[in-house]
């Protein structure tokens, strides 16, 4: 696959980058609107939530326990599950990137050790080398390479770590394969956010607190269909 050489100019990654930060800056806020009717639900319904939750739990394996005596139809008629996947908004690497990640990780944390804080000077190295750590630790678990990047750039170059210029070594092309992946997986969050339906409810509803009184009847009837499913249990 062909890319144009323009692509890759750090005038194309810097836009990329500000896409990021405002699509960015657009899901946090989409959270933010969220979070309170999501809160409320939960609180006022979190007892038919877990019921439901359960009796679930019981159909399911229920039903796995009718498809072991039926592996045809099983294969036949495969059941995806598709809700663990959507809930995270995860980045998929190709191998050299996450030899990359693999690499400036390693680098980062050899920079943060309290050794080496000390040697430049940091006070209160070992309490700085842990929050630190903790960050990195969290940007290496989540595979954000674009997040892992500026984190060196940032702490490395910073007075406390040495003061000196701290650009990472990195292929253009793959950074900005990595930025428009990320810029991808966050507009699908907030596309699949604003999709939902506690998402229309808020916009649509001139009080959306009263969606709680319809959910809790919806749940209350759901639980009923369950409960002869599973056989009452």
């Amino acid at each position: 696959m062909e890319h144009s050489h323009n692509s890759n100019t750090p005038e194309h990654i810097q836009a990329l980058q500000k896409e990021i930060a405002l699509l960015t800056q657009e899901l946090k806020k989409v959270q933010k609107q969220l979070a309170p009717l999501e809160n409320e639900v939960h609180n006022r319904l979190h007892k038919e939530i877990e019921r439901v939750q359960e009796l679930t739990n019981i159909y399911k394996k229920q039903q796995e326990q009718t498809k072991t005596e039926q592996p045809e139809q099983e294969q036949n008629n495969p059941q995806p599950n598709d809700k663990k996947a959507s809930k995270k908004a995860t980045f998929i690497l190709n191998e050299e990137e996450k030899k990359v990640l693999k690499r400036i990780y390693k680098e980062a944390i050899r920079q943060v050790h309290p050794d080496k804080l000390i040697q430049t000077g940091c006070q209160d190295a070992e309490k700085t080398a842990t929050k630190l750590t903790a960050e990195l630790n969290r940007i290496y678990k989540h595979e954000d390479l674009e997040e892992l990047i500026k984190f060196y750039e940032r702490v490395i170059a910073s007075t406390f770590i040495g003061g000196t210029s701290a650009k990472v070594d990195i292929d253009p092309e793959l950074r900005r394969g990595f930025l428009e992946k990320k810029k991808q997986v966050i507009a699908s969050g907030i596309k699949e956010l604003k999709s939902s339906y506690l998402y229309t409810v808020m916009a649509t509803y001139k009080n959306p607190l009263s969606f709680v009184d319809e959910l809790r009847k919806h749940f209350t009837r759901k639980i009923e269909v369950l409960e002869k499913r599973t056989g009452g249990k």
